[in-house]
């Protein structure tokens, strides 16, 4: 029997489990991990049950948080230049918010963003204390990845009709050509993490995570049925991002400077002449393709315009968090020439499709520049931390995959997408290098 019990702890221990913890609250830990592994890939099964997951690893969370008197590593946090820039654009967004179109919906959007920076915050802090989290969480990621991913690929490459599983689950039919296009957004932001995490584990995990990365091509691909451009987008600049970031940091600080300083201004210049060249009203909707530049789509410019006049009619507050949408004006409809069809549309029918747009018309300039500042800083020390090691790499990876895709992607606001890119970047920044000895 003493034989059996040791070779059940080996195998709950190679499985980043132990079940041998000393205390309830380790286990606990254990539990939040995994619930947070699994909670992205389970978005495919609903996204009540991705909320579920990371709710009951939430809720572990702020039993810790409580428990350790979080609140006092938040005050040197919160003083802290990039900790003061974040507070400055809550603030901010806040008066925007109760100034709004429809204050319920903004303060409703921004308490969710809130409690995302949180997330991450605190995943950070909890995880790093205790580096078997990351394995806990990894492992699972690592499973539920392969085993949806799998899923998914069985239904796009070898019999559609095993989509019929996922719709008994979710109680209702399903498209087969978009059902998985928001996962694999999603997925591209998981990659970066998957593969750091793949080279530094060991054994057959370290292959089951490697392996994780050609599934993740395939299901954004999806058999070429419905590929999502904002996917690929995403994958691959969340691997080509780091290594321009590590090309940077390679040379003289001044060299440094003068290229950021260059790039942003080139983008905000280049951006600015894009915008006020593209279509504004009032124009004749049919004659849209003489007066539309060439690229992106003809829809999306029209978007684009329209979103600009609403800046430059409210540069200051914005129209409010989620609501630039719902204005009558952005309700109103115009008929298009879409080239290959004639369509009557609405100027924003969900959303601006670009987080900055969005950002900007609905908190305004100042909402904008506190954004990017969080974003810049947030990078800036991630890159310059070295407790964090090759995690730094992962941790840049998942914050391009996420913010370059949102430039044509989701509602910067969604929940889900939120929670999404709170859990990945939480982990990347939980790990540390371990210390030499003596040292």
């Amino acid at each position: 029997m003493a034989k059996l019990a040791n070779r059940h702890v080996t195998i709950t221990k190679n499985l980043g489990f132990d079940m041998n913890l000393p205390t309830v609250s380790a286990r606990l830990s254990s539990l939040q991990a995994a619930f947070l592994g699994i909670s992205i890939p389970f978005f495919v099964i609903g996204r009540s049950v991705m909320a579920v997951a990371i709710a009951l690893s939430a809720l572990i969370l702020l039993y810790r948080f409580v428990q350790e008197r979080g609140w006092q590593h938040w005050r040197s946090l919160v003083v802290s230049p990039h900790g003061l820039v974040l507070s400055a654009m809550l603030l901010w967004w806040l008066i925007s918010s109760v100034v709004a179109y429809d204050p319920k919906n903004a303060l409703g959007a921004l308490a969710h963003s809130a409690g995302y920076i949180f997330l991450a915050a605190e995943v950070a802090r909890q995880f790093a204390s205790r580096q078997e989290m990351i394995g806990i969480f990894m492992r699972s990621l690592t499973v539920s990845a392969l085993v949806i991913g799998g899923y998914i690929v069985a239904v796009a490459y070898v019999n559609p009709d095993f989509l019929g599983l996922l719709e008994a689950l979710r109680g209702k039919e399903l498209s087969f050509i978009r059902v998985f296009k928001p996962y694999a957004s999603l997925v591209a932001c998981t990659m970066p993490l998957l593969f750091w995490w793949g080279l530094r584990d060991r054994g057959a995990w370290r292959w089951l995570s490697l392996t994780t990365l050609p599934v993740a091509v395939l299901v954004i691909y999806y058999n070429g049925v419905e590929i999502s451009r904002a996917a690929v987008i995403g994958a691959l600049v969340g691997f080509v991002g780091p290594a321009a970031c590590w090309l940077l940091v390679k040379l003289p600080g001044i060299l440094q400077r003068t290229i950021v300083v260059a790039g942003f201004s080139a983008v905000s210049i280049g951006g600015l002449l894009f915008l006020q060249a593209l279509p504004h009203m009032p124009f004749d909707g049919m004659r849209l393709p003489e007066i539309a530049l060439p690229f992106p789509d003809l829809h999306r410019q029209v978007i684009w315009g329209f979103i600009y006049d609403l800046v430059v009619a409210n540069p200051l507050l914005g129209v409010g968090i989620d609501c630039s949408n719902l204005l009558p004006s952005a309700r109103a409809e115009i008929t298009l020439n879409l080239v290959k069809k004639v369509e009557t549309v609405q100027f924003i029918g969900s959303h601006p499709h670009n987080w900055v747009l969005e950002v900007l018309v609905e908190t305004g300039v100042p909402g904008l520049v506190g954004a990017v500042a969080a974003l810049v800083l947030l990078t800036r020390g991630i890159l310059y931390d070295p407790r964090l090691g090759q995690a730094r790499w992962a941790a840049v990876g998942v914050i391009f995959a996420f913010w370059i895709s949102s430039l044509a992607n989701f509602s910067i606001w969604t929940s889900w997408w939120q929670a999404g890119f709170a859990v990945l970047i939480g982990v990347a920044l939980a790990s540390r290098v371990p210390e030499k000895a003596g040292g």
